[in-house]
């Protein structure tokens, strides 16, 4: 945790600049867009980067869907599905 601290420590500082705030966990299926940039972002090769070219074939798909609302069918440890937005 002490290596992460100071991560931690900006991320409080910036959810105390809005008035509401709200944490939850989002399972990394439900956020397939996020998850999708994060996966890139850590083969790159430079610190910063700007998306200035169209979303890849993968990333649009994500997009789309989640425009319209489709869910996706996730397992949990209990094998038992349910559906995730």
């Amino acid at each position: 945790i002490s290596s992460y601290i100071t991560l931690l420590n900006g991320c409080r500082y910036l959810l105390d600049q809005f008035q509401q705030t709200k944490i939850r966990h989002v399972f990394r299926k439900a956020n397939r867009g996020a998850n999708s940039l994060a996966k890139g972002a850590c083969s790159l090769t430079t610190n910063f980067v700007i998306l200035d070219v169209p979303p890849t074939l993968d990333l649009n798909v994500i997009a789309n869907s989640d425009a319209l609302g489709l869910y996706s069918l996730r397992f949990t440890a209990t094998t038992s599905p349910f559906m995730a937005s």
